[in-house]
């Protein structure tokens, strides 16, 4: 990898799912939470798998290839792109995440300059470690992947409804309550990170792995990330916009990391 970052790319970019190969579809999967009336400034779990299952529970579908950590405060401001898997046509109807508070870092905002450190407990107690939740589908809008078409998944992390808070104690209970939908759930933007694959200067796009929440473990697929004339770039420091943001990415070569922001859509088939 080379020592350029691109980095906060504004909503103008728009993601395009790319296909992985003529004879599948394409699940893209994104994670985001929602607020609550707890003001959190620092929530970070493991993140340990994330499978979608077919009613029948004889398939899964595994998103992350390795776990990895989660802020769920960042992600109330955009959605993260978990990954773009490739699979055979089939239709799933629940999503299971696995979260790890082992060594969960979790701090609330008490007016004070640091916060207060909370302790996680699970529904008996106890000190939280790992806790798998399901998310079923609306069974009037599940989740299908045809061949050579993409669908997207979007889980979202409930952080209201999944936390009881006890400043005296210094304690959190949890009770991770997660959702799924294969429609929208909001208008947020969606952030995708990992390494630039490639570039098109025809199409004025380029591809990125998918590397999420700021770890090392490359996930499952690509995307095309496209631009307009108003997209704005970062490039090691340096702003810029439109085609001369570009042509700078252009020089920037495969294996700089990026980071996008902007609206996820379908794409046209691309085979291998």
């Amino acid at each position: 990898m080379q020592g350029f970052i691109l980095d906060r790319m504004r909503p103008v970019w728009v993601l395009l799912a790319l296909l992985l190969s003529a004879c599948n579809g394409t699940a893209v999967v994104t994670l985001t939470s929602t607020p609550s009336t707890d003001n959190f400034l620092a929530y970070r779990v493991g993140l340990t798998s994330v499978q979608l299952q077919t009613a029948d529970g004889k398939s899964s579908l595994k998103i992350l290839p390795a776990g990895t950590t989660v802020d769920f405060v960042n992600l109330l401001n955009f959605s993260e792109v978990l990954g773009a898997v490739g699979v055979s046509k089939g239709t799933y109807s629940s999503a299971v995440m696995t979260l790890d508070y082992t060594n969960a870092q979790i701090v609330y905002d008490d007016g004070s300059a640091d916060g207060v450190v909370l302790a996680p407990l699970n529904s008996s107690g106890q000190p939280a470690g790992q806790i798998s939740v399901t998310a079923t589908l609306d069974t009037t809008t599940p989740f299908k992947i045809a061949l050579k078409q993409s669908a997207a998944l979007a889980i979202v992390f409930d952080m209201g409804a999944s936390n009881l808070v006890n400043l005296t104690n210094k304690t959190v209970t949890v009770t991770p309550l997660v959702g799924a939908s294969a429609t929208p759930i909001d208008g947020k933007q969606v952030r995708l990170r990992g390494p630039i694959m490639g570039v098109n200067g025809t199409s004025l796009a380029f591809t990125s792995g998918v590397e999420p929440f700021d770890a090392n473990v490359l996930s499952q697929g690509q995307l095309s990330v496209t631009q307009s004339d108003l997209t704005t770039y970062e490039i090691n420091g340096q702003p810029s916009l439109g085609s001369a943001g570009f042509s700078g990415l252009s020089g920037v070569g495969s294996g700089a990391l990026a980071v996008s922001y902007g609206t996820l859509t379908a794409a046209d088939t691309i085979t291998e």
